[in-house]
């Protein structure tokens, strides 16, 4: 089987500084946009209806950086793996 890619990478140069195990990700800006759902068409589907994306809602999106998005951000738990 392939390696993975962060296999591969280990102990090679990226971006002309050594790859060290102080690995850092950062985010910046999210861009946040709003569908309308709709009926799918997804045979994957194996109860209930399938639901896709829409349009998007015009005039409906918003720019913020992760920080604040994370904080304001409404809590989408689910009861289990099958509810939406």
């Amino acid at each position: 089987p392939p390696d993975s890619i962060m296999r591969r990478l280990q102990g090679k140069t990226i971006g002309g500084s050594p790859n060290t195990d102080s690995r850092k990700v950062s985010f910046g800006t999210v861009h946040v946009l709003l569908f309308l759902p709709q009926i799918g068409d997804s045979p994957a589907c194996s109860s209930g209806c399938p639901i896709a994306l829409g349009e998007p809602i015009p005039d409906n999106q918003m720019y913020m950086d992760v920080d604040s998005y994370e904080e304001t951000r409404p809590s989408h738990k689910r009861r289990s793996s099958r509810e939406l």
